[in-house]
């Protein structure tokens, strides 16, 4: 999964036989799904900080907004971006 992450190797996946390289991109996406889909699930209080003006904030709200991937997307989606990108 580490060697898949890493930029810098990416397309070649150097130490993946080449018959290989979709099932390691498939793990990356797999594994990807299920954080996505536990930071949703994650209790309401698990996901708020409070900023320095006092104000509490929802995380996985705020990142929505600014991101290409809102939550509102499937985690099959945001996975297949991020991998993408």
């Amino acid at each position: 999964m580490a060697t898949c992450l890493d930029a810098r190797n990416v397309p070649s996946l150097p130490g993946v036989t080449p018959r290989e390289v979709e099932a390691a991109w498939m793990h990356v996406k797999d594994m990807s799904m299920v954080l996505i889909d536990e930071t949703r699930a994650a209790d309401e209080s698990m996901r708020t900080y409070v900023t320095d003006d006092g104000e509490s904030v929802d995380w996985l709200a705020a990142a929505s907004v600014v991101s290409s991937c809102p939550v509102n997307k499937s985690s099959s989606s945001i996975a297949n971006e991020e991998i993408a990108l």
